[in-house]
C-alpha cells in the first residue's frame, strides 16, 4: 500500500469517527432536552400543589379567626415558595353558613407555565 493511499484511508477513517461522534452527541442532546422538559413540568406541578396548599391553609386560618369573607381575590406573597413568577390569589366568600374558598395559582419556568383554579368548602371546626 502506497503512502498516499494509506494517508487517504486514515483521513476517511477520522472523518467517519467524527461523523459517528456527532450523531451520538445529537442523540444524547435530544435525550437531555427531553429530561429537562419533564423535570421542569414536574417542578411546576409540585410548585402548583404547594401554592394551593398554602392558600388553603391561609384560608382555613382566616376562617378560624372569624374573618372568612374577603372583598375580592387577595394576592398572597408566593416568593418564599421558590419562584418569583409564582402567583397565588385567594378569595373567600360566605354561602349560607359555609365559607367557600377559591384559590387561583399560576407559575412559570422557562417556556412552560401552569395555571389552575380550585374551589373548596371550608368546614367549621
Amino acid at each position: 500500500m502506497s503512502e498516499a493511499r494509506r494517508s487517504g484511508f486514515i483521513l476517511v477513517y477520522v472523518i467517519m469517527l467524527l461523523a459517528i461522534t456527532a450523531v451520538v452527541m445529537l442523540v444524547l442532546t435530544e435525550g437531555a432536552n427531553t429530561m429537562l422538559f419533564q423535570a421542569d413540568a414536574t417542578y411546576l406541578q409540585a410548585l402548583d400543589r404547594n401554592l394551593a396548599a398554602s392558600g388553603l391553609a391561609w384560608a382555613r386560618h382566616q376562617a378560624a379567626r372569624g374573618e372568612p369573607a374577603t372583598a375580592g381575590p387577595l394576592s398572597l406573597d408566593a416568593s418564599l415558595l421558590g419562584d418569583s413568577r409564582a402567583v397565588l390569589a385567594v378569595e373567600i366568600a360566605m354561602r349560607g353558613d359555609a365559607a367557600e374558598c377559591r384559590i387561583e395559582t399560576s407559575a412559570a419556568k422557562g417556556r412552560q407555565s401552569i395555571s389552575k383554579a380550585r374551589q373548596y368548602v371550608l368546614s367549621a371546626r
